[in-house]
């Protein structure tokens, strides 16, 4: 996605380089810190582990050109980690998914 200033939820057409090395540089950071989160979780729950080596070779794919590991279909992209990841983390709470997103 990259908003505009008529439409917040724009596809990103990929023509800006710039913007599309700042996405890449911020899902970089986010699968470090995602990697280090399971880490820390991994070894009492074991299901926990994996998500952070999956989130980082679908990244890996993208910075090769694979553009659809950011968000195509049939792939473990890195948006499937991230969701299967949240459900797994929000059942591990007892919180139901929407849970406090009312008013948004």
């Amino acid at each position: 996605m990259r908003p505009t200033e008529d439409d917040r939820l724009a596809t990103d057409d990929h023509s800006d380089l710039a913007w599309g090395a700042r996405a890449l540089d911020e899902l970089t950071s986010f699968s470090a810190e995602l990697a280090d989160f399971v880490r820390g979780m991994a070894d009492p729950l074991t299901r926990f582990d994996g998500y952070g080596e999956r989130f980082a070779a679908a990244l890996t794919r993208i910075r090769a050109g694979e553009g659809q590991w950011v968000a195509g279909v049939n792939v473990p992209r890195c948006q499937a980690v991230w969701m299967k990841f949240r459900e797994d983390l929000l059942s591990t709470l007892g919180i139901a998914r929407g849970a406090g997103q009312e008013g948004r």
